[in-house]
């Protein structure tokens, strides 16, 4: 996932989509979100923070 146009996102809802995962990028690229909703989605696990790919 290419989070390059993205960097200042704050706030980011993803909640009730089925989703099973999440990018492992979604913590470390995005480093001004301050707010993430996952709630009502099928995750098993959460991401490594430290996976943003170069």
């Amino acid at each position: 996932t290419n989070w390059i146009g993205l960097r200042k996102l704050q706030e980011l809802d993803v909640s009730d989509n089925s989703l099973t995962e999440l990018p492992s990028s979604i913590l470390h690229c995005l480093k001004t979100l301050s707010s993430l909703n996952i709630s009502k989605n099928k995750l098993s696990s959460f991401p490594d923070p430290w996976a943003c790919p170069l």
